[in-house]
């Protein structure tokens, strides 16, 4: 399962936050129509790089703790940076002991957007 968040906009203190599974080319698309009438978004992505984080802990306040080692450890000491791309929580059936969910950031190296 995935969560996906989009870039927050500059002037709003919210962002978007979905929570889908992917759709490639084995998936049986003919029933989307009426999935979007029912309220489901289509949620298109492009590809780009990440960084993968591992969250460990019981809920979602490890979200958060690596968020903040993200843009307090990872950012300063690297030469990359953080871009508008939608990022990831991807949550495991049967992931690690005590894995709650890995959190893809996208990235770029710095300059070269």
């Amino acid at each position: 399962m995935y969560g996906l968040c989009s870039s927050k906009d500059k002037e709003s203190a919210t962002f978007d936050y979905g929570i889908g599974v992917l759709i490639d080319k084995d998936t049986d698309t003919s029933n989307l129509e009426s999935l979007c009438a029912e309220g489901f978004t289509i949620w298109k992505t492009e590809p780009t790089d990440y960084v993968v984080f591992k969250c460990y802990g019981e809920d979602g306040n490890s979200i958060s703790e690596m968020w903040s080692r993200f843009f307090k450890e990872f950012l300063p000491q690297s030469s990359y940076e953080h871009t508008d791309d939608t990022d990831y929580e991807i949550y495991f059936e049967h992931g690690e002991k005590g894995l709650f969910c890995e959190l893809w950031i996208p990235i770029v190296e710095k300059g070269k957007r």
